[in-house]
């Protein structure tokens, strides 16, 4: 999709480095990705001094890092302006897109959703794609529909890359420390931690202690860290990590909803199978096992 509109989004190929504080859990993480390896992802076990070849940035790490697995195909991005940039091209596609508006309920009749109460009118529609992230259960609640998606609060930092800093060149996981992070442009981005907070997204400095010690730590130039934007959001987790498609009691309302914290990740290929069950096309892969469980 990117090769057929040209969309622009600080587009990082290369793949992303997996890191490893010790030969023990280097040895275990190599165990856990070889799932991954079978199913024909491209990864390379490296040592420290390849890492360091890749990512000068880490050289000061020497005695830190034992190794790291790169995975060769992934990439990172600015998730933000590549729906900003999508939205431009669905619209010259025609497609219409409505902002500030809330959505008060939806009423359905028998298996089939009648129409959407907004804040403004009623929408009717042939078919309804539910993709509400962590907001989604409470919204088909009152349809008797039991969506298993729960709020998780993530927290993020974003670094202003300036004059004389050194960004990472390639993102990645500090997997001990459990920090990813990746550079989008002009800025850098880290994340770490997750905890059960409802739907609360307040956030202390307190909170972001941790992430901006080790992301000194790893990257001590990355960025202008006393300008740090702190935010929190709401990731929407399923419990076997899994996003929910297809439709259940409602045969007009398909859902696309509950990916997690790797919502960007999946977007493009859920929403393609989205289309294909509205369409009643074969979707590409089975999906039986992404269905309301």
């Amino acid at each position: 999709m990117v090769e057929e509109t040209g969309i622009q989004y600080n587009r990082k190929s290369g793949g992303a480095l997996y890191l490893f504080r010790s030969q023990e859990t280097l040895e275990a993480g190599i165990a856990n990705l070889q799932p991954l390896i079978e199913n024909g992802q491209k990864m390379e076990v490296l040592d420290f001094t390849r890492v360091a070849e890749i990512d000068p940035t880490l050289s000061h790490m020497k005695d830190r890092i034992s190794g790291a697995v790169l995975s060769l195909t992934d990439e990172s991005g600015n998730s933000l302006l590549f729906t900003k940039n999508l939205w431009k091209v669905c619209e010259k596609m025609g497609g219409t897109f409505e902002s500030e508006i809330n959505i008060e309920r939806i009423e359905d009749k028998g298996d089939q959703i009648e129409r959407i109460i907004t804040n403004r009118a009623e929408r009717k529609a042939d078919a309804y794609v539910l993709c509400l992230g962590s907001w989604s259960p409470l919204l088909v609640r009152p349809l008797g529909v039991r969506l298993s998606i729960y709020p998780v609060k993530g927290y993020s930092i974003t670094i202003p890359v300036e004059s004389g800093h050194t960004p990472p060149t390639i993102g990645g996981i500090d997997e001990d420390f459990k920090i990813a992070y990746s550079t989008l442009g002009k800025q850098v981005r880290l994340t770490t931690m997750a905890e059960f907070t409802g739907y609360d997204v307040t956030h202390s400095p307190k909170d972001f202690e941790y992430l901006l010690e080790s992301a000194k730590e790893l990257f001590p130039n990355a960025g202008n860290y006393d300008k740090a934007e702190c935010w929190a959001g709401l990731r929407p987790m399923t419990p076997d990590s899994l996003p929910v498609l297809d439709t259940a009691r409602h045969s007009n309302l398909f859902f696309n909803t509950g990916h997690g914290h790797m919502g960007w990740t999946m977007a493009c290929g859920t929403a393609s199978l989205t289309s294909d069950l509205i369409a009643k096309r074969t979707p590409a892969i089975p999906v039986e096992h992404l269905r309301l469980r």
